[in-house]
């Protein structure tokens, strides 16, 4: 929260009166008198000074070209948009950018804030680079008497990097209670990842907890002590330290440990370390490592190392993981588990339509001191350009450890494809949706134990017809032959189609057939495609706040239908009433039904959800969720989530927020974890409240989209 406060003023301070220099100047006052010889100016009586979306007023205006700087005295007042403040005096240079302002009183507006920031401060000196405060307080509360303020004897900020404070308070009612003093106060303005003010609350597991931080700045690094106490497992001390912070690079290193007097199974210590930085060719190296120890008992490993980067002709990707387990302090010290794998690509543009691909990866593992390993990559060539490409292919594919798939080497693979373009500039238009591609390779298929040769021809169609505005056509058609030096021949014939129909504003409906036959018999199994034949179909209809979707299909090879899944649904502004569900002919059963409603009215905000299965009926889950303004300073929001066919409560949380003011109190409760959490806010930094109801993992069933439900119903 402080982090935005003392910030907060830099921009409109500081870079907005550097304007002046470039920008042309409007002047206008009772009296204006110009000394030319001395390169000066003054303004008196209602001086009103203007400059694109900026406006000073004053009551004495005093200009010194030669020297470069003004000074505005008497009733100032600076005014940007709707962010101002008044002062007793203002001097600006115009070479150094600097500024320097004498009992300064203002508000701002940032878009990090809702509402505005007031500053109250003796004296103001900044430049572009640097600014200081002495004496400062800073509210966004716009009483004369602030609810709350923080105050500081001197502040020294580095716009969009740091803050470093001292002898820093925090106060309440009005300066009558303050709660929190730090001697030296250090603030990035970089991180979000701060907490200033303790946390309390109570666990289950842990107990009753109380959680503070400490933030500290070194000459080039800062950081975070972290102290948290819990009455059931113990105490714990951590410390997250960034020492690299500039630009796109980043070094952090994260170290936490921990008591467990409950025995609840919580690591020792757990540490991290993260490093990213610029390197040449325009690259990118990044690192992470992990470390997670668990009561001297054993170390899990978590660790990547990435770095990608390229200079005209050519690009270049690695990475590289090793995760693992070991087990110490036993009889045996042994990695029961151990895996890396390394994977990169390297492109190289010789010319515009000129491209070499290599691929690689290998991966291995260590299984109960058992070793594996694996590799595979390929280099592929592509060359010519639209009307005519050629292609060169080397491959090696291997199933993945534990895994299973084709595993087979092309050496190589040789395609070159034409469109009638290249022959001819104006084809004759019944050509020119076609594409011709012949090939032919050697492959040695490992699953079959086959070495041949292959060589193939294929026609490709594609084409966009409308016929009617209110209908789309979609042609893709493909046709090819394979002859094998095993003296086998595999042809196949492909086609999708696509129509889409809007006969009317309200009603519209989507048909896809898909159609593949293949001929004769191919001795590789890596290049055989099964009998495909299919037609899917939707049907939508809308009507003012009403919508309806229907869709199935039917396979032709296995003779049965999809799932037909339909919903309806009502939605306006404040209401949004959905019916979903999904059935199968096949079985000639129901899936789940979804009957979900939101309702958004006046002070209350409500969600409902109910699922269950018709046949045979039976209870799945029902959910709610609730926000009730009951009063203008107290809202409650809660959230329930039973799983009926378990019998238990899978999510149960309640939220009390007390609003006095810019101030809030939030008090919440978790039934599902058996925790409870007690913060303390500010009304003007929403981001940082309590999410009690927020669920995006997993969202409730009122907040489905179309979408998640059918993924449901479909096997």
């Amino acid at each position: 929260m402080p982090r935005i406060l003392w910030a907060v003023g830099i921009i409109i301070l500081i870079f907005s009166f550097s304007a002046q220099a470039a920008t042309r100047v409007n002047i206008s006052a009772e009296r204006l008198d110009y000394y030319i010889e001395d390169e000066q100016a003054e303004a008196r009586s209602n001086v009103v000074v203007s400059w694109e979306d900026n406006r000073l007023t004053c009551d004495e205006l005093f200009i010194d070209f030669g020297a470069g700087y003004l000074t505005a005295r008497g009733n100032v007042y600076f005014a940007q948009g709707d962010s101002g403040f008044s002062s007793e005096e203002i001097t600006y240079y115009f070479e150094d950018e600097k500024a320097i302002i004498l009992t300064a009183r203002g508000e701002f507006v940032t878009e990090e804030v809702e509402g505005y920031v007031y500053l109250h401060s003796k004296r103001i000196e900044g430049e572009r680079e640097q600014i200081f405060f002495d004496d400062a307080l800073v509210s966004t509360c716009e009483f004369d008497e602030p609810h709350y303020f923080l105050r500081s004897s001197e502040v020294e900020v580095f716009p969009g990097d740091k803050l470093i404070a001292r002898h820093v308070s925090f106060w309440e009612l009005s300066g009558r209670l303050p709660l929190f003093y730090w001697p030296y106060l250090y603030i990035s303005l970089k991180d979000r990842e701060q907490q200033i003010t303790p946390e309390v609350g109570y666990s289950a597991r842990r107990g009753f907890f109380v959680k503070f931080g400490y933030n500290y700045f070194l000459e080039n690094s800062y950081g975070q002590i972290l102290t948290d106490v819990f009455s059931r497992t113990g105490l714990a001390f951590g410390i997250r330290h960034t020492y690299l912070d500039r630009g796109d690079d980043l070094g952090r290193v994260y170290f936490y440990i921990q008591q467990d007097r409950a025995e609840l199974g919580l690591p020792l210590w757990e540490g991290e370390w993260e490093h990213r930085q610029e390197t040449p060719f325009d690259g990118d190296w990044s690192s992470r490592l992990a470390l997670t120890n668990y009561q001297g008992e054993r170390i899990d490993l978590r660790s990547r190392l990435s770095w990608q980067g390229g200079e005209n002709p050519w690009g270049l990707r690695l990475q590289s993981d090793i995760d693992g387990t070991y087990f110490y302090g036993g009889e045996d010290e042994v990695w029961t588990a151990l895996e890396a794998s390394l994977d990169g690509r390297l492109d190289y543009q010789f010319a515009p339509r000129h491209r070499l691909r290599l691929d690689g990866e290998y991966d291995s593992e260590i299984v109960d001191e058992e070793f594996e390993d694996r590799w595979a990559g390929s280099l592929h060539y592509r060359g010519g350009d639209p009307g005519l490409a050629y292609e060169v292919l080397f491959e090696r594919k291997v199933p993945t450890l534990g895994g299973s798939g084709d595993h087979f080497y092309t050496i190589p693979e040789v395609k070159v494809s034409t469109r009638p373009v290249y022959w001819d500039e104006s084809p004759p238009s019944y050509l020119r949706p076609f594409t011709f591609e012949v090939m032919g390779g050697y492959y040695d298929d490992r699953e079959v134990d086959l070495q041949a040769g292959r060589v193939g021809a294929s026609i490709d169609f594609n084409r966009f017809y409308r016929p009617f505005t209110w209908a789309n056509l979609q042609l893709t058609q493909r046709g090819r032959l394979f002859g094998y030096t095993t003296r086998d021949l595999y042809a196949e014939l492909y086609s999708r189609n696509r129509l889409t129909l809007r006969p009317l504003n309200w009603l519209s409906s989507t048909w896809t057939y898909t159609y593949r036959q293949p001929f004769g018999e191919s001795p590789f199994g890596f290049d055989y495609r099964g009998l495909q034949d299919n037609l899917r179909a939707d049907l939508r209809l809308s009507h003012g706040s009403w919508s309806a979707t229907v869709s199935s299909g039917r396979d032709f090879v296995d003779e049965r239908f999809y799932d037909v899944t339909g919903q309806i649904r009502y939605r306006t502004p404040s209401t949004n009433l959905r019916l979903a569900t999904g059935y199968s002919i096949e079985n000639q059963r129901w899936r789940d039904v979804v009957v979900s409603a939101g309702l958004d009215y006046e002070q209350i905000e409500l969600g409902l959800g109910y699922r269950f299965n018709p046949s045979p009926f039976e209870h799945k889950k029902v959910e709610g969720q609730i926000a009730w303004q009951a009063t203008d300073d107290i809202k409650l929001e809660g959230i329930i989530s039973f799983d009926i066919a378990k019998s238990e409560l899978d999510r149960g949380a309640l939220r009390v927020a007390w609003d006095f003011h810019c101030r809030q109190l939030v008090f919440s409760y978790d039934h599902v974890r058996t925790e409870f959490l007690v913060q303390y806010q500010i009304l003007a930094f929403p981001g940082q409240r309590v999410q009690v109801i927020s669920t995006p993992e997993e969202p409730m069933l009122f907040d489905l989209d179309l979408g998640d439900l059918f993924d449901d119903f479909m096997e």
